[in-house]
């Protein structure tokens, strides 16, 4: 033999797809960060983001607000927060009920994470 052959997987798209929507299905919101804990690594770190927009094309899920991650090789780096989809929910429909977050309490959600985004970088800047 003449040396290795590396393998891609093929399937891990597909696979993030059903990942993220069995994550949406199971919590409220989901991040990158939840479908990494429970998928194997991607053969290309821009996989997740793709995984996540065809799962959005699909209306499996949709963008509620960000935060920023716990993983340490993302160094605090800011994520969407996606949640999911109900079936008569669709991208362009202006739906709200009891489930769903309102624009005030996104607002305060995103001034929340905004706040803790600026004290985890005030500790980083510390060393602590």
């Amino acid at each position: 033999m003449s040396g290795h052959v590396a393998l891609e997987d093929l399937d891990w798209h597909e696979d993030a797809i059903a990942t993220i929507a069995g994550i949406a299905q199971a919590q409220e919101f989901m991040t990158a960060d939840d479908l990494s804990r429970e998928m194997r690594k991607p053969p290309h770190a821009n996989m997740p983001g793709q995984a996540f927009a065809a799962a959005k094309s699909l209306n499996l899920i949709r963008a509620v607000g960000y935060q920023t991650s716990s993983s340490k090789s993302r160094k605090n780096g800011v994520l969407r927060i996606w949640t999911r989809c109900r079936p008569n929910e669709g991208e362009n429909v202006n739906y709200r009920d009891d489930d769903q977050l309102t624009d005030e309490e996104l607002d305060a959600k995103a001034d929340e994470l905004a706040d803790q985004f600026e004290e985890r970088a005030h500790q980083a800047r510390k060393g602590e």
